[in-house]
């Protein structure tokens, strides 16, 4: 019974290790390296591993990734290239991506702040919106082909990532005006919390 005791212990001892040792090297890998392969993408999607942190909202390292992959694909693509803009990735493109998922995290918390919300009806009428402004001329289609290739974008994932936050911002802005027009500005209340002693930046660029 000792003998099975010991081992256990042994065994307990080993998984231990190697979990703290597993973690350690992910946690070196996420936030210097920025590691981005398949294995990568998938633990830290499961574990909802952190690339920031706003007081108790995480910023998911995986909506890093998803930005920075919409950045990588604008750069390398038509739009880009006409404009002569380089498809270089440097170290501060990488913290942008980073600001831009940090800025998104700091918008629903000022949501949530001021009880303001949107609805999946809200989102898909003004990406209708947006499509009736581009006239007869251009078709939904071919603005998800547009969107395919200058962010690797569907729709859904464009709703997500810009008309979603958009309105947010628009929605507290006039909200704050009807209710508290001389409240601090929408925009800087977003710099402050940004920039709030418990935000936390746990990636190095």
């Amino acid at each position: 019974m000792k003998i099975q005791t010991q081992w256990w212990i042994m065994g307990a001892s080993a998984a231990l290790f190697l979990l703290v040792g597993g973690t350690s090297a992910l946690s070196y890998g996420v936030f210097v390296k920025q590691w981005e392969g398949p294995g990568v993408r998938w633990i830290t999607r499961v574990t909802h591993f952190p690339a920031a942190r706003l007081g108790w909202r995480n910023v998911p390292y995986t909506e890093y990734l998803n930005h920075f992959d919409a950045e990588r694909r604008f750069l390398s693509g038509p739009s880009a290239k006409t404009q002569g803009v380089s498809s270089e990735i440097t170290p501060e493109s990488r913290k942008m991506a980073l600001d831009r998922a940090m800025r998104i995290a700091a918008v629903e918390d000022l949501a949530f702040k001021y009880d303001f919300s949107l609805t999946s009806k809200d989102i898909d009428g003004a990406y209708d919106q947006l499509v009736a402004r581009a006239g007869t001329s251009t078709t939904p289609e071919e603005i998800e082909t547009f969107l395919r290739d200058e962010f690797g974008w569907n729709k859904e994932e464009f709703k997500w990532y810009v008309i979603r936050p958009a309105l947010f911002e628009d929605g507290l802005k006039q909200k704050l005006l009807v209710e508290s027009p001389t409240s601090t500005p929408v925009e800087t209340q977003l710099q402050e919390r940004l920039n709030a002693p418990d935000v936390q930046r746990y990636l190095r660029f």
